[in-house]
C-alpha cells in the first residue's frame, strides 16, 4: 500500500512539474506572438502612412525627401525580415502545442489522483501505463536546455504557495522578494 501511494505521489510530482513547465512555455510563446503581431501591425500602419505623406510635411520634420525615402525603404525591408522571422519561429503554433500539452497533463493529473482509490493491482498498473504513455505522446516536449530552469521555477512556485498558505494576507510581491 505504501509502495502504491509513494509511486502515485512520485507520478503526481512529475505531472505537476510538467504542468508548470508547459504552462510557462505556453504563456511565454503567447506573449512573444502577441507582441510581435502588435509590433508588425503598428509598424506596417506607420510605414503605410509615411508612403502617402507629402514631401513638404516630411521636410517640416527636418528630414530631406531623399533621406525619408531611404529610411522608409530600410524600414520596409526590416519589417519584411521581421515578419519572415515570425513566420519561421511560429510562436503561435508553439503556444498552441504547449496549451494542448498542458490540458492533457491536467487531465492526466486528475486520473493520477483517482489512482489512490484503486485497489486492484492489475488495473492500477494498466492506468499507470496509460498515464505514462500519454505523457510520452504530448504534442510539445520540454526543451532539455530549459528543464532545470523550469524545475527551479516550479519549486519556487511551490514554496511561494506554502508562504501564501501561512500568510494569506501578505503581499505576493513582498513574499517573492523575501523568497
Amino acid at each position: 500500500m505504501d509502495n502504491k501511494n509513494s509511486e502515485i505521489e512520485k507520478e503526481l510530482r512529475i505531472i505537476d512539474m510538467m504542468l508548470t513547465a508547459h504552462s510557462y512555455i505556453r504563456d511565454i510563446n503567447s506573449i512573444r506572438a502577441t507582441a510581435m503581431d502588435i509590433i508588425l501591425f503598428v509598424s506596417s500602419i506607420i510605414l503605410n502612412v509615411t508612403v502617402f505623406l507629402d514631401p513638404i510635411i516630411i521636410s517640416y520634420l527636418g528630414v530631406s525627401p531623399d533621406k525619408a525615402k531611404f529610411i522608409i525603404g530600410l524600414s520596409s525591408i526590416a519589417i519584411f525580415i521581421l515578419s519572415f522571422i515570425v513566420l519561421r519561429v511560429d510562436w503561435k503554433q508553439k503556444s498552441e502545442n504547449y496549451k494542448m500539452s498542458a490540458e492533457t497533463i491536467s487531465h492526466l493529473k486528475i486520473e493520477c489522483n483517482e489512482l489512490r482509490f484503486i485497489d486492484d493491482e492489475i488495473i492500477l498498473k494498466q492506468k499507470m501505463r496509460y498515464i505514462r504513455e500519454n505523457i510520452s505522446k504530448l504534442p510539445a516536449k520540454i526543451p532539455e536546455k530549459q528543464f532545470l530552469k523550469l524545475k527551479a521555477l516550479h519549486k519556487r512556485k511551490i514554496e511561494l504557495s506554502k508562504m501564501i498558505d501561512k500568510n494569506p494576507g501578505a503581499s505576493i510581491f513582498l513574499m517573492k522578494t523575501i523568497m
